[in-house]
């Protein structure tokens, strides 16, 4: 299993990255569920560029989760950015700068404890329009918030061509300290094989999380409730 509850630590960076074949929407309901369950402290905040909060309801009431009741007692928020609250403008038109004022916002009006924010996603924002800037001044200012918080911090970016890593993954990859890499298998599709995650850590020395290369990756396989992790070849072993 990998290591969900090191990886989302307070005042630092889980940059998650995936592909149009191999969508990482599991990991991040994992990094959820792993953060709150059993915890009476946990708060959450779900930035969402989609604003599918059915989705995140439904997958999270899987694993025990009942978000509904969590959103009325304030310890889970939903920030749907798609539009400006009150404008009816597209996204595209208006300044970045108030998803990071809705995270300050929100941030301050939960109840003390440890908080997990979720970024759903940068590379849809450069897709409705907006600026390398912009984008890039709304990364650094999201890990800079957090790490001034001490609020553990997970920013979910698309990858289109994998092998040619575009300027916002570039700075993602700089302010991050662990990176959670999904992506096909090199192989094709396969029907018992959903995909690959490897880990990467900026700082070896200092991280007590293992490395996960992707000459090693995990693979893993979805299911109508939850991802079954493997090695290479196992098919079958859960980690």
């Amino acid at each position: 299993m990998l290591p969900f509850d090191a990886l989302s630590k307070p005042g630092s960076l889980l940059l998650v990255t995936d592909e149009l074949a191999s969508p990482a929407d599991f990991l991040l309901h994992q990094l959820l569920a792993a953060h709150v369950k059993g915890r009476s402290d946990a708060n959450c905040i779900i930035v969402s560029v989609s604003g599918d909060w059915v989705r995140w309801k439904a997958v999270a009431s899987r694993s025990g989760i009942n978000m509904a009741q969590k959103l009325e007692d304030k310890s889970i928020a939903f920030l749907d950015v798609s539009l400006e609250p009150g404008l009816q403008t597209p996204l595209a038109s208006t300044s970045l700068r108030y998803i990071l004022q809705a995270i300050q916002t929100t941030v301050e009006a939960m109840r003390e404890g440890n908080t997990l924010v979720i970024v759903d996603d940068l590379a849809t924002l450069e897709w409705m329009g907006y600026s390398f800037l912009e984008v890039n001044r709304l990364s650094r200012a999201l890990v800079s918030c957090c790490g001034k918080t001490n609020v553990a911090l997970v920013i979910r970016h698309h990858v289109v061509v994998p092998e040619e890593p575009d300027a916002i993954l570039r700075t993602l990859l700089q302010l991050c300290v662990h990176h959670l890499e999904v992506r096909p298998l090199s192989s094709g599709k396969s029907g018992a094989v959903s995909g690959e995650v490897a880990l990467h850590t900026r700082n070896t020395l200092d991280s007590p999380v293992r490395q996960i290369p992707r000459s090693h990756a995990i693979q893993y396989r979805l299911t109508e409730y939850h991802a079954v992790y493997f090695e290479r070849g196992t098919g079958s072993m859960v980690l």
